[in-house]
């Protein structure tokens, strides 16, 4: 151990021990970016809007303030996002959030998130998003 607690690792004279470490090494590195990313559902990075807003493929949740005129936050497409899921949350008084979809959300093209706090959240099997 150093002085700090952390263990020391030892130095690695065999080349194919070497190798395996830095292997795993890099696929550390791989899943950290991966979770990062908010891949495989391990976070939920957040991304905040005032005004209409289109997702894209690493948002996972949309806050969404609209205090003086409506917005609107629209899905990708659902053979886009397949496996994904997405909640958008209205945290105004104000004006609506519409949340929309190229394709169907349970059965609807639009959703309304009509009062303050209303929220969404949606699943895509690839056809169309799904409430959950």
């Amino acid at each position: 151990m150093n002085k700090v607690g952390n263990p020391v690792l030892p130095k690695f004279n065999d080349p194919d021990l070497r190798a395996l470490v830095e292997k795993l090494n890099r696929f550390h590195s791989e899943l950290i970016t991966a979770m990062d990313q908010g891949k495989d559902g391990y976070l939920w990075p957040s991304t905040s809007v005032v005004s209409d807003y289109t997702c894209n493929q690493n948002d996972a949740l949309i806050v969404a303030n609209a205090p003086t005129a409506g917005l609107t936050v629209t899905l990708l497409a659902a053979d886009l996002g397949e496996s994904k899921r997405v909640a958008v949350k209205r945290i105004n008084a104000g004006s609506n959030v519409l949340v929309s979809s190229p394709d169907l959300i349970d059965g609807q093209t639009t959703r309304t998130l009509a009062a303050q706090y209303d929220a969404i959240d949606v699943i895509s099997d690839g056809d169309t998003w799904h409430r959950v």
